[in-house]
């Protein structure tokens, strides 16, 4: 397994990154690489081709990154080394763009978790609670969905 993050500086990345490893499944998959991508399409393309030069195709069951743009980079990769992505490596994502469900559809990519549009709202109340003098907890989660093929279709009207 591959992860791509968005940079160690970055809380958002970090907790990203440390759900899903906190979800894996150990005995089944173990991190070969895991290298910043900054955010960006290119960049995570250039660590996927290291990775996958370093490593060798064959080596690596799966990528995650912690946004969707990405994972195309990584896909974008992955193509290049002649393997094909959602058969030859896994590919999983987050933030649910137009381009990661059209792949989670087609299979090119194995999921995509939404980031939730709703932080507004929970950020508007919480100051309201503040404000109010009331308590309020010290960490407040905003529950996303995870999109795959079996749900893709129905959740998004494709």
């Amino acid at each position: 397994m591959v992860i791509i993050n968005g940079g160690y500086d970055s809380s958002t990345s970090t907790d990203r990154q440390k759900g899903f490893v906190d979800g894996l499944d150990s005995s089944k998959y173990t991190i070969v690489a895991e290298q910043d991508g900054e955010w960006l399409m290119d960049k995570a393309q250039a660590v996927m081709e290291n990775v996958l030069q370093a490593k060798g195709g064959e080596n690596i069951d799966a990528v995650f990154c912690v946004t969707d743009d990405m994972t195309q980079g990584a896909m974008t990769a992955i193509e290049a080394a002649g393997l094909t992505p959602g058969k030859d490596i896994l590919t999983l994502g987050i933030d649910g763009t137009r381009a990661a469900f059209e792949d989670v559809q087609s299979g090119r990519q194995l999921a995509s978790c939404t980031c939730s549009p709703y932080f507004g709202d929970i950020v508007v109340k919480t100051i309201g609670q503040i404000m109010n003098g009331e308590s309020v907890p010290a960490q407040i989660t905003n529950e996303d969905t995870l999109y795959t093929k079996d749900n893709v279709n129905v959740d998004l009207g494709f």
